[in-house]
């Protein structure tokens, strides 16, 4: 079985929002994106490997069924990239897009659950699709294990008592997020 890729992956609209190609999409779906064929990695951003392209393939996720546990934006783009990266069998994809058809606004990073929107983006183009103007709220998934990685994050960076935080940390498999903190490992000499 092969590992699970969390890396960050292009978050796109349809360009215009109701083109032919995405019309079946509801509108407030969150989309990701990525070239086909696809691009060689380490070359770009996951947005600019796409727009090199001349077609995407695009899973998407709009909740049609109003799912509880499919909360925000974000939560609609996590179902959308877990079933893009694991190739999972679904209606919910199409291939052959034109690149020129799709508007990037960021990008998600799956392991954090968060939506990191483009410095200069028209927040108009992503209120009209989303119903009503983006919030915070909006760019970071729900999930428990999102959660938890942003309550780490947070304690890091405030606590006092960083070790005990940190000793959590790897308890969890969040090691990560050690990397940018000076806690020691008690493991390690």
């Amino acid at each position: 079985m092969n590992a699970i890729d969390y890396s960050p992956i292009a978050v796109v609209l349809p360009r215009p929002l109701h083109a032919p190609a995405t019309r079946t999409i509801l509108p407030g779906a969150g989309i990701v994106a990525t070239a086909e064929p696809p691009a060689a990695p380490g070359t770009g951003t996951p947005i600019e490997r796409l727009l090199a392209a001349s077609q995407a393939v695009i899973d998407y996720e709009g909740n049609q069924y109003a799912s509880s546990n499919l909360v925000t934006f974000a939560d609609r783009i996590h179902l959308a990239w877990s079933r893009h990266v694991t190739r999972a069998a679904t209606v919910a994809r199409r291939h052959g897009i034109a690149v020129a058809d799709l508007q990037p606004v960021g990008t998600y990073h799956p392991r954090d659950g968060e939506l990191r929107l483009l410095d200069d983006l028209d927040l108009r183009e992503l209120a009209l699709w989303l119903g009503h103007a983006p919030q915070r709220e909006d760019l970071l998934s729900t999930g428990a294990r999102h959660q938890q990685r942003r309550a780490i994050r947070h304690a890091l960076a405030t606590s006092p008592s960083r070790q005990r935080i940190a000793d959590f940390a790897r308890r969890f498999g969040h090691e990560d997020l050690l990397a940018h903190t000076y806690v020691s490992d008690p493991r390690t000499p």
